[in-house]
């Protein structure tokens, strides 16, 4: 397991270097205004949206960006947050979210990769699932990496697809889509954010390249 790992990265080391020597990368723009997807999600409502500091936007090097909360009918609240890159290089690609909430306190306690299946079109894709912990209060947050027709759960698999896509396709453009929320077992928390993430893919499928 070791040995294909240091090879993956060997890979990925000398697939980038020859990027950057080699390969022109065409930048790929939404075809539309990100800012246009829905007020309604399923059975949740946008009740927000939040620009991002300049600071933020500048250190994330992001092309375009929706920042929004929704709520349920139960009361029940979720952030969505989308960064799209038209084109990732170096100073602009898609990072971890996971690594961001332990610097304000946030300390992860599970971690796992969950499948959500789309029941209309009988397809299902694997996402990232944390549940971070505060002291007494909890969050469940799921991520997941799309872009160039892929829904990809693992850091270092969408790193090795973006690297082959550059070389092939001369395409790197991706998103990062983030989905956060209180958890309350009790409250069935885990299962509306769940919904919510269902009702949200084929939304995204409309609204980022292919």
């Amino acid at each position: 397991m070791k040995k294909q790992f240091w090879l993956i990265i060997i890979f990925l080391v000398l697939a980038i270097a020859y990027l950057k020597v080699f390969t022109t990368i065409e930048a790929v723009p939404l075809p539309g205004d990100i800012g246009n997807m829905p007020r309604q999600i399923g059975s949740f409502t946008m009740t927000a949206s939040e620009d991002l500091p300049e600071n933020v936007l500048k250190e994330l090097g992001v092309s375009s960006y929706i920042n929004r909360d929704y709520r349920d009918s139960d009361g029940y609240q979720v952030s969505l947050y989308l960064g799209y890159y038209e084109e990732q290089r170096e100073g602009a690609m898609i990072h971890s979210p996971k690594h961001c909430m332990p610097g304000s306190g946030w300390n992860p306690v599970e971690t796992s990769v969950v499948s959500i299946s789309i029941a209309d079109s009988n397809k299902s894709y694997k996402i990232n699932r944390i549940l971070f912990q505060k002291g007494m209060d909890k969050l469940l947050m799921h991520y997941w990496y799309q872009g160039r027709n892929r829904i990809v759960a693992n850091e270092y698999l969408d790193r090795f697809f973006l690297v082959l896509d550059s070389l092939f396709r001369h395409r790197s453009e991706g998103a990062l889509i983030r989905v956060i929320g209180p958890m309350d077992p009790v409250s069935n928390n885990e299962i509306k954010q769940e919904k919510f993430i269902i009702s949200l893919l084929p939304v995204l499928q409309q609204h980022l390249p292919r």
